[in-house]
């Protein structure tokens, strides 16, 4: 009951804070534009410098211990991201066979002056009790129709909250002047 509780709350609060991101049979899109796979956020006032460390700060505090494997940069340039699901938030869904999976997602932060894109891919469902690994095609089935829909709605809110987040959390940055 509080796991499905907790998916309603998750589902309800991307509904909320609108979309943005749509999954597809090709990766993440763009809801309003299904040519385009990133979004880009203006901060005019800030140079790339600036965008990139505000990024990294964000990233370093709330993702703790990421910097091992699943943390990639290219100063003021490009940072990559894989994030695995959190535990906290209690994201385990049910694929197949009556086993837990977690969601990976990885996120790509590329840095302007004044701009910073961010592009979602997602990377793979990971059963963490057999270590084995799904992709993308088992939300389809063999004629490309979606074949579940609430966990294509959890995999699309999952990236539309960690973007939500991370514009919060960088606009928190942007007004932190001490």
């Amino acid at each position: 009951m509080k796991k499905i509780f907790t998916l309603l709350i998750l589902l309800l609060s991307t509904f909320i804070f609108s979309q943005e991101f749509i999954m597809t049979n090709d990766n993440y899109k763009l809801k309003a534009d299904n040519s385009k796979d990133y979004i880009v956020v203006e901060i005019p006032e800030k140079t790339k410098e600036e965008l990139f460390i505000m990024s990294k700060k964000y990233l370093n505090f709330n993702y703790k211990g990421i910097r091992n494997d699943g943390y990639n940069e290219v100063e003021n340039e490009q940072i990559i991201i894989d994030v695995l699901s959190r535990d906290y938030r209690k994201i385990w869904i049910n694929l197949q066979g009556g086993n837990l999976w977690k969601v990976s997602n990885r996120y790509e932060f590329n840095f302007k002056d004044g701009k910073l894109m961010i592009r979602p891919y997602f990377s793979h469902f990971s059963n963490t009790e057999n270590n084995s690994i799904a992709k993308i095609t088992v939300l389809y089935d063999s004629r490309g129709e979606v074949r579940k829909e609430n966990i294509m709605s959890f995999v699309e809110a999952l990236a539309n909250n960690f973007i939500r987040d991370f514009k919060k959390g960088i606009e928190e940055y942007k007004s932190n002047d001490w």
